[in-house]
């Protein structure tokens, strides 16, 4: 059986104290069969220099040049995300969305992938992480809701209801992988502007 080819998308803003150790952790995944788009949003630092210094075939870059109010070339991350599924640069049935400032376990990616192929229904995959310090020092983690404990896949209403009682607190989006047509379903993701941090919840 052929896998099917993802996309790991890394949107990079002046992430050049932490890009290294989060391509490092991708590069080093068990699925075999992934493409790197580093998405930058006109960084100022070596953000650039490091991903280059990987020279892999598996990592291409995308500069953003999108120019919003007036001298402003910064986009924010959402608007980022969306730049990349209009690009065309996205032509896989997977894309996930991983964070320039995480770092990875071997075998999410093909966790991730496994779970959709096994559940066809079912649009997109998380997964629970773990909160680390600048030593890399695990302090924290993320766990999910008593009352989503012991089911595989929910709908909508079960998400809902517990994002209403608890907040976001296990939707997390560098861990956000989906089938590339949801978005041609329910949208790109939301603003910023409107929506702040929680623009990936919406």
């Amino acid at each position: 059986m052929t896998l099917p080819l993802l996309t790991i998308c890394i949107t990079t803003y002046n992430s050049e104290k932490t890009i290294k150790k989060t391509l490092q952790s991708v590069l080093n995944q068990t699925y075999p069969n992934f493409e790197i788009l580093v998405s930058d949003n006109n960084s100022t630092d070596k953000t650039l220099e490091v991903v280059n210094s990987f020279r892999s075939p598996k990592i291409s870059i995308r500069q953003n040049v999108k120019k919003i109010k007036s001298d402003k070339w910064y986009i924010g991350s959402y608007d980022n995300y969306n730049g990349c599924l209009e690009s065309g640069l996205i032509r896989t049935e997977f894309v996930a969305f991983y964070h320039s400032d995480d770092i990875y376990e071997k075998d999410i990616a093909q966790k991730e992938v496994e779970f959709l192929l096994q559940h066809p229904n079912t649009g997109a995959v998380f997964t629970m992480g773990k909160i680390i310090n600048e030593k890399d020092e695990v302090i924290g983690e993320h766990k999910i809701p008593k009352e989503l404990i012991g089911k595989d896949t929910y709908d909508f209403e079960e998400i809902f209801n517990s994002v209403l009682t608890h907040g976001n607190i296990f939707l997390l989006t560098p861990t956000f992988m989906a089938r590339s047509s949801i978005f041609e379903n329910v949208g790109l993701f939301a603003s910023e502007g409107e929506f702040g941090t929680s623009a990936d919840l919406e």
